[in-house]
């Protein structure tokens, strides 16, 4: 049995699953694999939103984290290893970070808006896709033109937006797509350098 809550719900869901089909020991770790990565995730999700609805930001939520999402799908990225840390990243990224950002009504001109928008292009051409051990390189001949096309097309839907007051949420959550290609990248470069010296 898993250590975790989530392993131990999928290790439950599973347990009644198999009262009712019959599932060899490799579709067993396979569906238990699924079922706790889909109880971590929807975990996380609920606790964002939660978050939001009682801060009162779930509409500026909503955008930062759906950008966010749409870009992580294609730059990948850092991923913390504990579920619980990462889950509370993502509560302090989006509705906490959304609260801050009413609160100081920070918003874009359009020169500060085009120049931050270069420069989160220029670190999705030069680090993205990301990857880490969780999703290598061996998954395929993964384009570097695709998180550019997204995150160029993205910007390019802030910079048109009439909604400044919006605009600002969605440039966020680029940021923390960026952010987190950036730490991988980083880590990724300690552990290189680490082995170089061992060596």
């Amino acid at each position: 049995m898993g250590n975790s809550i989530e392993e131990r719900l999928s290790d439950l869901l599973l347990k009644k699953m198999v009262n009712y089909f019959e599932f060899s020991r490799e579709d067993s770790l396979k569906i238990n694999y699924g079922l706790t990565i889909l109880i971590v995730n929807l975990s996380k999700a609920l606790a964002i939103y939660l978050s939001a609805i009682i801060f009162g930001v779930f509409l500026e939520t909503l955008l930062s984290h759906v950008t966010f999402c749409i870009l992580r799908h294609n730059n990948y990225g850092f991923h913390f290893e504990n579920s619980l840390i990462c889950t509370l990243f993502g509560i302090f990224s989006f509705p906490i970070s959304a609260v801050l950002l009413n609160w100081m009504n920070f918003r874009f001109s359009l020169l500060g808006l085009v120049i931050v928008s270069i420069t989160f292009i220029a670190v999705t051409w030069r680090f993205a896709p990301s990857y880490t051990k969780y999703v290598g390189k061996d998954v395929g001949n993964h384009s570097r033109i695709k998180p550019l096309l997204t995150t160029i097309n993205i910007l390019i839907l802030c910079v048109l937006s009439p909604f400044t007051d919006l605009t600002v949420f969605m440039v966020w959550g680029v940021f923390i797509s960026n952010l987190l290609v950036l730490l991988n990248e980083l880590k990724r470069r300690y552990r290189v350098g680490k082995s170089f010296k061992v060596e």
